[in-house]
């Protein structure tokens, strides 16, 4: 007789096991796409990315533009016509959250999975999950 691991998932597992069955299909989809996004940040391919050297070269030639006289004076006034348009009521809160970026995702056709539509199950979802 072939004995079988029974295998538990963690409380982080099981929170999102909880959220996703809570949630409807084309969410999922979104879900499991930031997943992969967040995934993609813990590997060599990010961290090259934002290799730090490049990072630092940007923010010199940041530092070196801002510092001119021309540059102090249009940050001057920009800054004075956001007041004016603050104190005329020409302006409005700025609402950043997930629920809007993932709209917005989706308006922008941004929230398809990289790899296609089709998910591959491990052998936890086949043979312990309750479908």
């Amino acid at each position: 007789m072939e004995k079988r691991m029974h295998f538990q998932p963690s409380a982080y597992e099981q929170t999102v096991i909880g959220i996703i069955r809570k949630l409807p299909p084309e969410h999922i989809v979104q879900l499991i796409n930031f997943a992969r996004f967040l995934e993609f940040q813990t590997t060599k391919e990010y961290k090259d990315w934002l290799e730090e050297e490049e990072i630092e070269t940007a923010e010199e030639k940041w530092d070196e533009l801002l510092t001119k006289p021309e540059a102090k004076r249009v940050m001057r006034e920009m800054a004075r016509e956001a007041r004016e348009d603050y104190r005329a009521g020409r302006t409005t809160d700025i609402e950043i959250s997930w629920e809007s970026q993932f709209k917005a995702m989706a308006e922008q056709g941004d929230d398809k999975l990289l790899n296609g539509d089709v998910l591959t199950l491990s052998t936890w979802d086949e043979d312990e999950w309750k479908w």
